[in-house]
C-alpha cells in the first residue's frame, strides 16, 4: 500500500511525515500530480489557514487529484484544515451510500474548523436519534395494522 501526504508547500507536513516514520509507515511527501494518482492511500494535512490552502491546492492542479481519489473509493485523510476542506464530499457520499436526505445549514459562523464540527456532530446526533427504539414501545416496533 501506497500512501502519499499531499505537498502543497504548506501546513504541519512535518509533522505527519514524522507521525508515519514512527508508526513505520512507508510514506512519502509529494506535490507531484501523477505520484499522488498512483497512490492507495493521500493524507492532506492543513495549518488553519483555509484561504492560502485552498488557494495552493488550487494553483497546483491538486483538487482534481483529490476529487478522483474520493470517486474512485481510495483512502483520503484530511488533518486539521484537510478534513475541513473535505467534509462536503463526505456527506455528499454518505448520503449517495447511505441513500439518505442530508440538509445541513450554518446559521452563523466564521471559524471554518467549529463550523466543520458542529455539522459532523449534528449529522452523528440526529442519525442516532434517527435509529433509536422509542423506550415507549415495549413490543418489536411495526406498522403493520396502522398504514
Amino acid at each position: 500500500m501506497t500512501i502519499a501526504v499531499v505537498d502543497y508547500g504548506i501546513g504541519n507536513l512535518g509533522s505527519v511525515m514524522k507521525a508515519f516514520r514512527h508508526l513505520g509507515a512507508p510514506a512519502v511527501l509529494s506535490g507531484d500530480v501523477a505520484e499522488l494518482r498512483r497512490a492507495d492511500v493521500l493524507v492532506l494535512p492543513g495549518d488553519g489557514a483555509f484561504a492560502s490552502t485552498m488557494q495552493e491546492i488550487e494553483s497546483r492542479g491538486l483538487v482534481p487529484v483529490l476529487r478522483e481519489a474520493v470517486d474512485q473509493g481510495r483512502m483520503l485523510l484530511g488533518i486539521c484544515i484537510g478534513m475541513q476542506l473535505l467534509f462536503e464530499d463526505f456527506f455528499w457520499a454518505v448520503a449517495d451510500h447511505g441513500r439518505l436526505n442530508i440538509h445541513l445549514d450554518t446559521i452563523r459562523g466564521r471559524n471554518g474548523h467549529h463550523i466543520a464540527e458542529t455539522l459532523f456532530k449534528a449529522t452523528a446526533r440526529a442519525l442516532s436519534m434517527a435509529v433509536a427504539l422509542d423506550p415507549r414501545v415495549k413490543d418489536v416496533p411495526s406498522t403493520k395494522g396502522s398504514l
